[in-house]
Parts: C-alpha cells; sequence; structure tokens
C-alpha cells in the first residue's frame, strides 16, 4: 500500500496518537498534517479522515509482534476519552470518531472471524485448542479477548450481531452461558477470571431478553447442590454467582443463599466477595443488606466499613435514583431484605452506631470519603424553614437522611476544626510556659517562631470557626434535627421522668455521638462567641434542646454514660450567658416539660454519674457534679423548686443527693489538706539541674495545682448548695442520717482553716490556689449555715462533743470574721453570737459530766456492731440475722443496697424492728438517769466543780428531750 518507508514511520507515529490518550486530541490535525507530509511521495490519495485512520490500523496489524487485541482495545479507550474533550461535540470531530468506532469493530469482528489474515504468526490459544466446532471455537477467541481487556458489552453485541446471523442470536446466547459455566466449574479458588463471566452474566440480567436465559440455565441452580457438593462449601468459589442468585426472582434459591451465607461465610470468604465488588462496580442492595447484618452481627467493623466506602462511592447516582424511587413509592417501615435503598439507610445507621459505642478509634478510620458519597435527595431541604408534620416521613425518609447530612455538615465539616482549636490553644499555653524556661536557650527563637506560627493558623481557624452565616445554617440544621427527634421520642408526653415512648430504639437511627456533637458545638460557642444566645442560639432554640435533656437525663439509653451529663453542661452554661432573666423564668417556671422534670433529673444524674467507676473519668465525674450544684443553687431561688425541693428532700432519692453532697466534700478537702499540699511541698523543694527537668518540675506543680483548684471548686459549689438548702430544708439536713455527719465536717473545716497550727499549710494553699480560695467567703458560708440551722436539736451537743475537732476559740474567731464581712444583716450576726454562747455552755456541763459519769459501762448487747455505740431503734438484717442501728444501717443503704455481712442485696424496707430490745435499752438509759440527776445534784451541793448554769436562753432551748438521747462509746458515754 505505502512503498517508501518514511511512509510507514510517518503511519506509526500516527498510531501513537490512537494509542496514547495524552496525545488523542491530535486527532484533529491528523488529516492535515498528513497531507503535509506525504505531499507528491505517495501514490494515495487521501480524501477521506478514515482513510487516514484506517491507514494507521492496518500497517500496525500488519506485523505478527503486535498483539492486534490490545491494540485495538488501546484505541477503542483513547475513543472514549476523547468524548470528554470540549471540541468532541463538532460535526467534523464527531464524524471523525463515529467512523473510527465502526472500523475498530469491524477489524475485531474480522479479527474474530479470520485471524490469520493479520497475524500469521500467532499463538492459538489453549482455550481455542479445546473447542472442536467452529462456534465455539469463535467464542473461545472472544473470551480470549474479553480476558485481555476484560468483559466488553459493545464487542459483546457486535459479535452477536455479526455471527448471530449464521448461527441464530438465541442459540449463540445459550451456547455463550454454556461455555461460561463450564469454564467456571473447572475452578477451585476463587480467581479474578470470575469476574469475566460474573459481567457477562450481568449484562444477561439487565436485558429482558436474555434474563430468562440465566434463569432457565443450570447456573441459576449452582448455589443450592452441584455434583461437586455444596458450592458454599468451597471457600466461596462462586462469590460472584452467590451474588447473580440474590438479584434473580427466584425465591427459594435466595432463601438457599442466605441461609448458607450466613452460617458457613468466614472472613475470607467476606473478603473474596468484597474484592469481587471492587472489581464489578456494582451495587446490589439485598446483597448488600445480607453481608453487612452479617458482619455487624460478628463485629468485623473493618471489613463492613471497606464494603460500604466502595459501593457508596461507585454507586453514588445509582443509589441516589433508588432513594427517590422508593421514595415517590411511599415506601414507609419493615422493609423487607429484598428492598432496595431503604435498607441501605438502616444498615448504615445501625453500623454508625454500633461503631460510635466502642471504646476504639474504629470511627476514624472511616474513610471521609464514605460519608461523602452518601446520597442525599436535597441537599438545602434542611436550611429552608419548612418542617415536615407527617409522621411516616419522620421515620425513615427525614430522619435517615437529617442524620447523614448532619454528619457531612457538622462531624467533617466543623467539629474538627474546632477541635483542632482546642487542640492549637493548648499547645501554644504549653509553649509559652516552656518560653519562660528558656531564656538564653539556644531554641528559644525558634520556639517563638512556633508560637507565632501557631497564633497566625489560630487566626485562620477563627475566620472559618466564627463566620455567621455558616453558625446560622448550623443552628438552623440542629433545629430542625431536635424537632424530628423529639417528634418521634414523643417527649412531650414525659411527666416526673416517665414517658410512653421509653425504648432506646431511635439510637439505633441517630446514632448518640451526633448529639454528643450538637452539644459540644453549642457548648463552644456558648463559652467562646459573645452574643452566641441572643442573635443564634435564643431561648427557644435552647428550650428545644432542653426539653430532648429531660429524656437523656432521666433514662439511662446511652450507651455513653456522660451523655446526660453534658445536656445538663449545656444548659448551665445556657444560664450563665444569657442576659435576659426573664428569658430563664419562662425556660424553668413557664414550660411544663422542664418544670416537672428537671430537677428530679438533676438529682438523679447526681448519683447517676458516680456510678460508671471508670478511673479515667474520676474527675468528669467531680465536673458534671460542679455543674448539677451550680444548676440547682439557682434553681432554689425559684418559689416552685422549693417546694419540689422539700418533698424529693423527705425520700430516698433526695437523701442520697445530701449524703453524696457530703462525701464530695470530706474526699475533696482531704485530699487538698492531706495529700496535694504535701506532694506540692516536696516537689517544690526538687532542684532540677537540666532543662528538661526543670520543665518537668513545672508540668508537675502544675498539675497538682490544678487538681487542688478543682477539689476546691466542687468543695465550694457543695458548700454554697447545702447552705441555701439549709435555708429551705433545715430539719431535712439535720434529721438523724446526716446531722451528725455535716456537724463534724463544719467543725473539721474550722479546726483546720483557724487553729494556729495550721497556718502554714492554709497560707500555702491560699498561694497554690489563688482566686479558688478565699478563707473569708468559705468562713461566711459555714456561718450562715449555722445561723440557718441552730434551732434544731441536738446541734449544739454534737459540735460540743466532737473530740477531734471542737475548740471554742475556732467559733470565737469564725464570729468575729462573720461579723466583719457580712454587713447589713445584724440578725444573723447576733444568731450566730447567741449560738456560740450556747455552745460554751454546753461545753462547761459536758466537762461536768464527764468527771462523774466516765466509769459507766454500756451493756455488748445494746452497742451497734460496726460503731460499738449505743442502738437507739435496734433493728434486725433479714439475710445476716445481725441487729444494728436503724440510723446506722439505713445511712449506709444511702451509699450502697447491700447487707454490710453478707454483701447481699438490702433494702431500708425490709429491716426488722426489734420492739423488746428497744425497751430494754429505754429502761437502761433512764436508770442511768436517774444516776446521773443524782450525782449532777450533789455536785452542786458540794460545789466540787464549776457551777454549771442551767438557765435556758432565750433563743436557744437546751430541750430536757436532749438530756435523753445520750451517745454511748466504749465504756463511756456523752450527754447530747
Amino acid at each position: 500500500m505505502f512503498t517508501d518507508p518514511s511512509e510507514i514511520l510517518f503511519l506509526e507515529e500516527c498510531c501513537k496518537f490512537t494509542l496514547d490518550p495524552s496525545k488523542a486530541d491530535k486527532l484533529i490535525f491528523l488529516p492535515d498534517t498528513f497531507r503535509q507530509y506525504i505531499q507528491g511521495r505517495t501514490n494515495i490519495v487521501i480524501s477521506q479522515n478514515q482513510d487516514i485512520l484506517e491507514a494507521c490500523i492496518l500497517e500496525r496489524l500488519k506485523y505478527p509482534q503486535t498483539n492486534p487485541f490490545v491494540l485495538l482495545v488501546q484505541i477503542k479507550q483513547n475513543i472514549e476519552y476523547l468524548k470528554g474533550k470540549p471540541w468532541y461535540s463538532t460535526p467534523e470531530i464527531g464524524n471523525l470518531i463515529d467512523s473510527f468506532t465502526i472500523m475498530v469493530q469491524n477489524y475485531l469482528m474480522t479479527i474474530l472471524q479470520y485471524p490469520d489474515q493479520f497475524s500469521p504468526q500467532r499463538k492459538v490459544s489453549d482455550r481455542e485448542l479445546e473447542q472442536t466446532q467452529d462456534l465455539q471455537k469463535l467464542i473461545a477467541r472472544l473470551f480470549d479477548i474479553f480476558e485481555t481487556i476484560g468483559f466488553d458489552p459493545d464487542i459483546h453485541s457486535q459479535f452477536i450481531q455479526s455471527v448471530g446471523e449464521s448461527f441464530g442470536e438465541n442459540m449463540l446466547h445459550i451456547q455463550i452461558i454454556q461455555y461460561s459455566r463450564i469454564c467456571i466449574s473447572k475452578f477451585h479458588v476463587y480467581n479474578d477470571q470470575l469476574n469475566l463471566y460474573f459481567g457477562l452474566f450481568q449484562h444477561y440480567l439487565k436485558e429482558p431478553s436474555t434474563r430468562d436465559l440465566i434463569f432457565h440455565d443450570q447456573i441459576a441452580k449452582w448455589n443450592v447442590k452441584t455434583d461437586r457438593g455444596d458450592i458454599l462449601e468451597k471457600e466461596f468459589v462462586l462469590g460472584p454467582l452467590f451474588t447473580i442468585s440474590l438479584l434473580q426472582d427466584n425465591r427459594y434459591v435466595r432463601d438457599r443463599a442466605h441461609q448458607s451465607l450466613k452460617v458457613k461465610m468466614t472472613k475470607r470468604q467476606f473478603e473474596l466477595l468484597l474484592k469481587q465488588y471492587q472489581q464489578t462496580n456494582h451495587n446490589h442492595v439485598e446483597n448488600l443488606v445480607s453481608l453487612i447484618k452479617l458482619c455487624l452481627s460478628r463485629n468485623t467493623f473493618q471489613q463492613t466499613i471497606q464494603f460500604f466506602n466502595h459501593v457508596c462511592f461507585c454507586n453514588k447516582f445509582k443509589t441516589k435514583e433508588g432513594y427517590q424511587q422508593n421514595r415517590m413509592m411511599n415506601l414507609r417501615q419493615n422493609v423487607s431484605s429484598d428492598g432496595f435503598l431503604l435498607n441501605l439507610y438502616d444498615t448504615l445507621l445501625q453500623l454508625s452506631n454500633k461503631i460510635s459505642a466502642r471504646a476504639d478509634d474504629t470511627y476514624t478510620k472511616i474513610d471521609k470519603q464514605f460519608w461523602y458519597t452518601i446520597p442525599f435527595e436535597k441537599e438545602q431541604m434542611l436550611l429552608s424553614s419548612s418542617i415536615p408534620l407527617s409522621k411516616q416521613n419522620l421515620q425513615i425518609g427525614n430522619v435517615s437522611y437529617l442524620f447523614f447530612y448532619t454528619l457531612k455538615f457538622v462531624q467533617i465539616g466543623i467539629m474538627p476544626v474546632i477541635q483542632r482549636m482546642k487542640d492549637l490553644l493548648k499547645q501554644m499555653q504549653e509553649n509559652k510556659d516552656l518560653l519562660e524556661l528558656m531564656k538564653d536557650h539556644p531554641k528559644e527563637a525558634q520556639l517563638k517562631q512556633e508560637i507565632e506560627a501557631q497564633d497566625e493558623e489560630a487566626h485562620q481557624l477563627e475566620l472559618v470557626i466564627f463566620n455567621p452565616a455558616r453558625i446560622k445554617d448550623t443552628i438552623q440544621l440542629f433545629d430542625t434535627f431536635i424537632f424530628l427527634f423529639k417528634e418521634w421520642l414523643n417527649i412531650n408526653k414525659m411527666v416526673d421522668g416517665q414517658t410512653q415512648w421509653q425504648q432506646p430504639d431511635i439510637l439505633n437511627y441517630i446514632p448518640e455521638f451526633i448529639i454528643n456533637d450538637i452539644i459540644d458545638y453549642v457548648d463552644f460557642y456558648m463559652q467562646n462567641f459573645e452574643g452566641f444566645t441572643e442573635n443564634y442560639f435564643n431561648h427557644q432554640k435552647f428550650i428545644a434542646i432542653a426539653e430532648l435533656g429531660m429524656y437523656f437525663i432521666h433514662l439511662p439509653i446511652a450507651t455513653n454514660k456522660y451523655l446526660a451529663g453534658k445536656f445538663i453542661e449545656v444548659i448551665l452554661f445556657f444560664t450563665k450567658v444569657t442576659k435576659k432573666s426573664l428569658n430563664l423564668s419562662y425556660i424553668f417556671v413557664q414550660n411544663e416539660l422542664i418544670k416537672e422534670n428537671l430537677l428530679l433529673g438533676l438529682i438523679n444524674q447526681y448519683s447517676a454519674v458516680g456510678e460508671t467507676g471508670a478511673n479515667n473519668q474520676f474527675y468528669a465525674k467531680f465536673q458534671y457534679r460542679f455543674y448539677i450544684n451550680d444548676i440547682l443553687f439557682q434553681l432554689m431561688q425559684l418559689q416552685i423548686y422549693q417546694t419540689q425541693l422539700k418533698k424529693y428532700a423527705k425520700c430516698e432519692l433526695g437523701q442520697r443527693l445530701i449524703k453524696l453532697m457530703i462525701s464530695d466534700m470530706n474526699y475533696g478537702f482531704e485530699e487538698i489538706w492531706t495529700n496535694y499540699l504535701e506532694t506540692y511541698k516536696k516537689k517544690q523543694q526538687d532542684v532540677p539541674q537540666t532543662f528538661e527537668q526543670k520543665y518537668n518540675k513545672k508540668r508537675e506543680l502544675d498539675m497538682i495545682k490544678s487538681q487542688i483548684q478543682s477539689n476546691l471548686q466542687n468543695m465550694k459549689s457543695n458548700l454554697k448548695l447545702l447552705v441555701e438548702f439549709s435555708n429551705h430544708i433545715p430539719k431535712d439536713l439535720m434529721n438523724e442520717f446526716f446531722q451528725e455527719m455535716i456537724l463534724k465536717m463544719l467543725n473539721y473545716y474550722l479546726d483546720n482553716f483557724l487553729n494556729e497550727r495550721s497556718k502554714e499549710k492554709l497560707d500555702s494553699l491560699k498561694k497554690i490556689a489563688e482566686k479558688e480560695f478565699k478563707l473569708a467567703v468559705f468562713l461566711q458560708q459555714i456561718g450562715t449555715f449555722f445561723t440557718n440551722i441552730c434551732n434544731e436539736k441536738k446541734v449544739v451537743s454534737i459540735l460540743v462533743k466532737d473530740d477531734r475537732s471542737y475548740h471554742i476559740e475556732n467559733f470565737l474567731k469564725l464570729e468575729q470574721i462573720f461579723r466583719n464581712n457580712i454587713a447589713g444583716q445584724q440578725d444573723k450576726v447576733e444568731k450566730l453570737s447567741r449560738f456560740i454562747q450556747s455552745l460554751s455552755l454546753k461545753a462547761e456541763k459536758k466537762k461536768f459530766l464527764e468527771s462523774i459519769l466516765e466509769a459507766t459501762q454500756i451493756p455488748e448487747r445494746f452497742q451497734d456492731p460496726i460503731y460499738g455505740e449505743l442502738m437507739r431503734d435496734p433493728v434486725m438484717l433479714p439475710q445476716s440475722k445481725e441487729i444494728m442501728d436503724r440510723k446506722v444501717i439505713v445511712t449506709a443503704l444511702l451509699e450502697k443496697k447491700q447487707d454490710p455481712f453478707t454483701n447481699t442485696p438490702l433494702d431500708a424496707k425490709d429491716l426488722i424492728p426489734q420492739p423488746q430490745l428497744k425497751k430494754d435499752i429505754e429502761t437502761w438509759l433512764a436508770q442511768i438517769k436517774k444516776q446521773r440527776d443524782i450525782k449532777v445534784q450533789e455536785a452542786q451541793k458540794n460545789k466540787m466543780q464549776t457551777e454549771i448554769q442551767f438557765q435556758q436562753t432565750q433563743s436557744f432551748k437546751l430541750q430536757d428531750e436532749e438530756d435523753d438521747l445520750n451517745v454511748f462509746k466504749g465504756n463511756r458515754y456523752e450527754d447530747d
């Protein structure tokens, strides 16, 4: 055809244009370039584009060392590449590409039927050698091409059209299917070649005219039984065919395959099927749902995530189309495993919820692209003012969509930026602290540059975080989210912590980490963005999230035990930053749901946060209790909550709250006074030699300082709330269960804060704690507490008999400090003064009685077995049969409801009274009292000791009943 070798070389270059996608654009210049190059050198007339292209291909195919299959397929792929070019739609290029496509397909068919014409030295494949009939040889050649290039529907269709004229299209399809089945039966392990047959079968399944050929062939029965046994028992050999069986209308085959999969599928089998999906780019939700449910049941999270990542990424448009179709069909709930996309949503939500409950970093391993490829119906739907009203729409459509949109917008969008800001500020502070130690250090300049770079990054993050438009859109999203959530929970029917809808099924659809993100988002902006509650998160939006919080605060449905505490945190910060006090009244008094459930929920949560048992969250427990204390203190300013407190304080729930408050105060003070201060002092005495030692010493001192301040903060909040309670429920605080604990605790505080021997330690505490500890304020709170409860019985006696801590000098100092710091409240000052006078009188009486009654011995059967004190109301424990004082055992049960001797469950209502023993104790007490009175009278007559005045003061009466209540320890007793 060409006589000049240079022409052949040029044609070689022209062919490269068709082989290299990066040069494919040059096809448009090929005719003119060819004319210029060979003008006058050849006898061929270049009149059509097809002439040039045909010449290029023919010259390439003349050489036997060239694989014509690979060449033609590369050319065909490059034609597809050209479709993406902007000039592709021009008529000239369109004609060129069309003619090129037809020509390539024609040559492929020629190679199939007459392969020796272009490659006389070609090697006949084993596939073709095995066949005896002409049709089977042609099919073998077709699969040789497919094996090289993968299944190509265009080539397949061209082959059917060309060869089918001689053999019949239907017969040709049947022969191809049978040939594929025979080839598959030879495989004993999973092989990539199976994807070739899988692609072919998928092509047949898509066409109604050929689908029945697959269903009626033996291949449809292979997933049930074969002459080789159950195919699912052979390492999942026919994974692709299993997928096909799921897509069939053959219910028996599908059910059988499902059953076999659940029983037989191993981790390797799943990996093989995943590999098949990755190579075929098909999304079959029916099979997907079965696989994912299986993976979830076995906790194979990573394999499941891989599967999701691929399926969602390569089928975005198909999945979106399927979702919209199902919405149009009004599919709501209870969709079977054979449904389409709604199963995908349910399964994704189930997976997300399960991942959020794990303690490891599984969630962080999910490819972000996975979430981005989830199909959304309308990405702007949630930013409109319309709110769906149909309950059916809430259940599947909106809630599923809403979760993923929130996840995409918040979890992947703004939350990582906020977290980066928090981490960055922490790093900056650490570097600034380090800089103080690096004066004249060689790396001082480098550290300054790092701080400047961090400061610049923080500025850039601020531009993103505090973007008003983004904040507005996010809050609107939250508003819709919470509305839907509340509708589903039926939360408005919740009264006194009870609701008609108490099952946690909602969290199968809305993973709790999304709730956590919403709270963290709102908390961050309330603390760091002035005007946030006025301009974006007003009291009406806050009410919505507070109402939702009532559900989580009351019902232990969340995997994260601190989620309820986070709702409490957001309630607290809103009360701190809002500038309109009328809004607080509107929220906490006029809203019935919050008014009826908030106080009860807070009291419950004070106990609940202590039951997690997680050591690494120990300080978080105190933090949430601090938040609860602060809210309770604010609520006590409202009459309705004062009334509620009086009701709860008389029951076990309120008593447990008081007991835990006392325990927290005692723990915090002991940690500070006996542990942290000593540790801090020793650490200060260390003399570091190196820079690293200096830095480590500073970090350790800062850590101890932080722990001291945290415990002081907790002590202050509990004492402040305790004083407020004493103003409303003094009798409940001074009942037999708490009176002695509270009074001895405050006595101990006074002895440590006002005793001269503690002055050095107190000065150290003031220096370390800084603004967290002001002694005058602390003592003023204690003085106020005494003025509130001083009229209650036994108060004076319990304080005076506390040998460990009571010193009258401490109370005299307290009176002076109280008088100097409580201006304008003279009545309280005088009340405290008279109370301290009564303490002095009672102390003199106690001292006199001890000298004459110290020999009195308490009978052993009258003693409590734990404390050795005289029992006043003996009861029997039903399991251990031990007899204890009711006050002692009931106090213990407030903390742990179990028998202290057998560790078996025990409730206060199960205690068995001992009336006869109680009568014996009272008789014995009467005899002791009679003996005491005789000795007191003799002492007065003989003036053996200081005369004791039994005159009664105006405000504080030493009632006769007090003298009857005696407490015994060891071989002596003390008068009350």
